[in-house]
C-alpha cells in the first residue's frame, strides 16, 4: 500500500470554519496556525481597548461636571451660586403663580389649548386622576376665586396645584376648557406669554408672536415644579400620567425628594 506523504499544513490559508472548529488530537498544527492568525489580526483587541478608554473618559467627564438631574442639562460648576439661585427663583416674579407656589408642594404647569386635539386625551387623564371624587382631588389645591388666583392668602396646604397656561383663542374658550380645580393664568395677562417664553413652550401658531425660536416643547406639555426651590422636577408629565396613572403624584413627590437630596449633597 502506498503511503500518503505528510503535508505541511502550516502554510495553508485559514477559513472561518477552520478557526471556529475545535482541534482534535489528530493534529496540533491547527492550534499553532490559529494562534499565529490571531497574532497577525489584533484589531479586536484594539477595539476593546479603545472602548474601555472611552468609558474612562466619559466617567471622568461626568465626575467633573455638576449635573442638574431636574432639568436634564449639565450646569456649569463655575456659575456663581447666587446667580443660580436667582434663576431657580424666577417664578417668584409672576403674581399669578404666587398662590399656587405658597400653598402647594408641587406645581404642575399645564400648557394646552381647547382647539388642540392632542390636548384632549391629556386633559381627560388629568381630570380623571385629579378632578374626580374617585381620584386624587383631595390632594389638589383649589383655585382662590376671590383673588382671581393672585395673592398669598393662606389656604389648606396641598400636595399639588395644577396651573393652566392656555393657548386658547379666547377667554371664554379657556374658561370652558379649564377644570374646576385648575388655577388659570389670566387670559389677557402678559405673564402668560412670559411663562411660555421662559420655558420656550407654546403652540406652533404662537411661536412668531412670542418670539420663541426654537421651541423647546409643544402643546400639550406638563412641567412639574418644586414649589420651594422652583426647580423643574420633570418635563415629561404627560408621559408620566400614562405610565403611573393614579400613582403619578407619588412619583413626582419621589422626584422632589431625590432632587432635594442631590442639592443637599452638592451644596
Amino acid at each position: 500500500m502506498q503511503r500518503r506523504s505528510k503535508q505541511n499544513t502550516s502554510d495553508l490559508p485559514l477559513i472561518t470554519a477552520d478557526i471556529g472548529c475545535k482541534p482534535t488530537g489528530r493534529s496540533k498544527t491547527w492550534q499553532r496556525a490559529t494562534k499565529r492568525h490571531q497574532k497577525k489580526n489584533p484589531s479586536s483587541a484594539l477595539f476593546t481597548c479603545g472602548l474601555f478608554l472611552l468609558f474612562i473618559v466619559a466617567g471622568a467627564f461626568l465626575l467633573t461636571r455638576d449635573f442638574n438631574y431636574v432639568s436634564h442639562h449639565p450646569v456649569n460648576s463655575n456659575v456663581d451660586a447666587t446667580k443660580r439661585a436667582t434663576s431657580q427663583k424666577a417664578l417668584s416674579q409672576y403674581k399669578s403663580l404666587q398662590y399656587a407656589l405658597a400653598n402647594a408642594d408641587i406645581v404642575a404647569l399645564y400648557f394646552a389649548a381647547s382647539w388642540c386635539s392632542m390636548s384632549t386625551p391629556v386633559t381627560e387623564s388629568i381630570e380623571k386622576i385629579f378632578s374626580t371624587k374617585d381620584g386624587l382631588e383631595k390632594r389638589v389645591l383649589k383655585p382662590n376665586l376671590a383673588l382671581g388666583d393672585i395673592g398669598l392668602e393662606e389656604a389648606e396646604h396641598k400636595d399639588l396645584a395644577i396651573v393652566y397656561v392656555s393657548s386658547d383663542r379666547s377667554e371664554k374658550s379657556m374658561l370652558e376648557y379649564s377644570r374646576w380645580n385648575w388655577i388659570n393664568i389670566p387670559f389677557s395677562s402678559e405673564e402668560k406669554s412670559d411663562i411660555k417664553r421662559q420655558y420656550r413652550t407654546c403652540a406652533k401658531v404662537e411661536m412668531e408672536d412670542l418670539g420663541i425660536e426654537p421651541r423647546r416643547y409643544h402643546i400639550p406639555t406638563l412641567i412639574i415644579i418644586d414649589s420651594a426651590t422652583q426647580g423643574i422636577l420633570s418635563t415629561n408629565g404627560v408621559d408620566e400620567l400614562d405610565e403611573y396613572g393614579d400613582d403619578v403624584l407619588d412619583h413626582w413627590i419621589q422626584l422632589q425628594q431625590l432632587a432635594r437630596s442631590l442639592e443637599d449633597k452638592y451644596e
